[in-house]
């Protein structure tokens, strides 16, 4: 039998975009849930993109914005309206499968950025 901490060392998040609701769905009980993993060493990251649909970044400012929506909302920065309470993650996937390819190195110089 495996330790706990050999088990699971990482854990993707996965945040739906509804079409129909023009926004993303998010379930609120997850802060507990992010606490509890990080509590026993389990990295917590955002993974965005994915193969289905069409994104892009353009221009470079849809890069900044979205870093800026990204750390406010999921990575320590402030939000009034942070969908995770009061958990942070420890980082981002970027599984880029779909749309065009620019601006993604624009969006992650930004999020470094604030991680200094």
């Amino acid at each position: 039998m495996a330790s706990q901490s050999s088990v699971v060392s990482l854990l993707l998040l996965s945040l739906v975009v509804d079409c129909n609701a023009g926004g993303i769905a998010i379930y609120w009980g997850f802060s507990f849930d992010i606490k509890a993993c990080q509590a026993n060493s389990v990295k917590v990251i955002l993974s965005i993109g994915g193969e289905a649909g069409s994104y892009s970044l353009a221009p470079s400012e849809d890069a900044r914005q979205v870093a800026i929506y990204l750390w406010n909302n999921f990575l320590g920065g402030h939000s009034s309206n942070c969908p995770l309470k009061n958990a942070v993650l420890d980082g981002v996937d970027f599984d880029i499968e779909g749309g065009g390819n620019l601006h993604w190195d624009d969006l992650v110089r930004y999020l470094k950025g604030y991680s200094k």
